[in-house]
């Protein structure tokens, strides 16, 4: 039962994780506007390509169990720097799609520790 419950709860943090940052990426490649924002903050056009190329492959890699614990380890490193960047360019109010990323990457993490105790037999489920 808790098995299954830690389970499904890692799917669904996965493919919000995921979503999201594909979602995200899409819009770095798709929108016009975010060539002047990434100026605006000090950042080239070559970097908004780069962290949007990131944040593609971050998007698949948290969803492949394989690598899911590399994704959401980059996922962290892309979010820190999205609440420097908001943080330093005094944008307090654009912090909260960062910190619930963060939020659910950690968690995440937690969960599939978790199962993975779960799986050896150190917690009975």
């Amino acid at each position: 039962m808790l098995k299954g419950f830690v389970h499904h709860t890692i799917l669904i943090s996965v493919v919000i994780m995921s979503m999201m940052f594909i979602y995200s990426s899409m819009t770095l490649f798709l929108m016009p506007g975010w060539s002047d924002q990434f100026a605006v903050w000090g950042y080239s056009q070559l970097f908004l390509y780069f962290i949007g190329s990131i944040e593609l492959i971050i998007g698949v890699a948290v969803f492949a169990k394989p690598t899911r614990v590399y994704g959401i380890l980059g996922l962290i490193v892309i979010m820190i720097g999205a609440l420097y960047t908001h943080l330093t360019n005094d944008q307090p109010d654009e912090i909260y799609a960062a910190i619930f990323m963060l939020f659910l990457a950690i968690s995440t993490l937690i969960l599939i520790w978790f199962e993975n105790k779960i799986d050896k037999g150190e917690i009975n489920s």
